[in-house]
Order: C-alpha cells, then structure tokens, then sequence
C-alpha cells in the first residue's frame, strides 16, 4: 500500500531530497489491472531519461484536451514515482496547472518499466492524414455543441458560442 502522507524520492546528488505531502483525490488507492491508480501531486514525479523527446506542441494539444474533457489515460509510474510512459500527459498536466495528475502506480522492475515505455512508443495509433481531419472535424463539431467553442465571427469575451 502506498503512503498517504507523503513520499520521499531519491534526486540528483546536486539537490537536497524533498518530501512533499501527497493528497490523493481517491478516497483509497484504487487496484486496477497491474497496478494501483492514484492522483499524484505533478511535483513528486520524477522524470528520468526518456527514449524520445517531448514535443511542446504535442504537451499543448494535450493540454488544451485536458480543459476541454480532462485527461483520458493516466500516467504510468513505479513505486518511487519514477515516470515510466506519459510524459507529454505530465508535461500538458503542468501546462494546465494541475497540481496533480492520474496514475498508475507499477511494481516491476526496471527491464519491464523499460519495455512498457518502448511499447508504447511503439505501438501507439497513429492516424492517416484523413481520419485525422475528420476526427477534428468532429471533435470541433461536438465541443461547438457542448458550448466550448465560439460561434465564427465573435471571440470569447463577446459570450457568444456555438
């Protein structure tokens, strides 16, 4: 079971280690396939190296996702807290202000930690040109309907959406 209190993780030797309270929005931590989701306060996560570089326009679309419906799928991180996959999820979450972010929290070593970050890299969905533009389109179409998008012609401060 993980600590409700506060975690301490190990940092560069260069900065002193901190402990940070950690506030989960669960009740209780919750058991999920492979590990337990929490919230975790974005602060506490430790970013090591990753396999590819974080793309800022990549973190502000995801960010702008974010306020528009919240984020779909937590980040995966150990038991120290150490990011294992989801660092444009963590990096939008930042963007946004979120003191905290979803997670799953994974005991495996750091080989299978390696692997899950690869697979996911790997095999992630991309889509064609095409259906890229149609589900923009779509997604634009909803979020008009929901009230999240201004009608053409007018800006936010006007108050006139879709």
């Amino acid at each position: 079971m993980l600590p409700k209190t506060g975690k301490q993780f190990p940092v560069s030797s260069s900065v002193v280690p901190v402990v940070l309270p950690m506030k989960s929005l669960e009740a209780e931590p919750k058991q999920v396939s492979g590990g337990v989701l929490i919230d975790v306060p974005v602060q506490q996560v430790v970013v090591g190296r990753r396999m590819r570089p974080t793309d800022p326009l990549k973190v502000s679309e995801l960010a702008q996702s974010f306020i528009d419906i919240n984020i779909i799928n937590p980040i995966s991180i150990d038991e120290n807290y150490k990011l294992i996959a989801g660092n444009h999820r963590l990096a939008a979450a930042k963007e946004c202000g979120w003191e905290t972010v979803r997670a799953i929290v994974f005991t495996h070593d750091e080989l299978i930690n390696q692997l899950q970050e690869i697979s996911e890299n790997l095999f992630v969905n991309s889509l064609c040109y095409i259906s890229q533009s149609e589900h923009i389109a779509k997604r634009e179409e909803i979020l008009a309907v929901l009230g999240k998008r201004t009608k053409r012609g007018h800006s936010a401060a006007d108050g006139v959406f879709s």
